[in-house]
């Protein structure tokens, strides 16, 4: 049987966001690591205290944490968008550096927090736990809802 031609784009779609979280919470998940690891809490906060940042151990702890369990979050799609949005906060230690990431600049923190904020927009996709959820609970309110989309997945974030 052959697939109609939105069903066909719906899937690519949805895959196109599932590579794009996996590339996402890679990155996320090394940076927690290297933070944890390679720099050492002491050495982090020592950093994060330089860049000006107020209470910086709660923080630091705080970044590794949201890096480490975000990023598997964002691979899984489970409340990606409230993720995507936390992200943005990251931009307060390269601001000051300028654009070029070769100057400790936001280049790279802005494509990923660009990247990111793209799931704010667009909703998880069907290859997703949020989907998932959103599929599951669908029944409850009926098929037919006055004003919601038949995708799952958009259904859940616009009730």
């Amino acid at each position: 049987m052959r697939q109609s031609k939105g069903m066909e784009n719906n899937t690519l779609h949805s895959l196109g966001l599932l590579i794009l979280r996996v590339v996402i919470g890679i990155i996320f998940i090394a940076n927690g690591f290297m933070m944890l690891n390679k720099w050492g809490i002491e050495n982090t906060i020592h950093q994060f205290a330089g860049a000006g940042i107020p209470m910086t151990a709660l923080v630091v702890y705080f970044s590794i944490a949201a890096e480490l369990i975000g990023g598997f979050l964002f691979i899984a799609d489970f409340a990606t968008r409230l993720l995507a949005l936390a992200y943005v906060a990251i931009y307060y230690i390269h601001w000051a550096h300028g654009l070029y990431v070769s100057d400790n600049g936001y280049e790279y923190i802005l494509l990923l927090g660009v990247a990111s904020l793209l799931f704010v927009f667009t909703g998880p996709g069907k290859f997703s736990v949020d989907y998932l959820i959103a599929r599951a609970t669908r029944g409850r309110w009926g098929k037919k809802n006055k004003g919601v989309s038949d995708d799952p997945a958009v259904a859940a974030y616009s009730a």
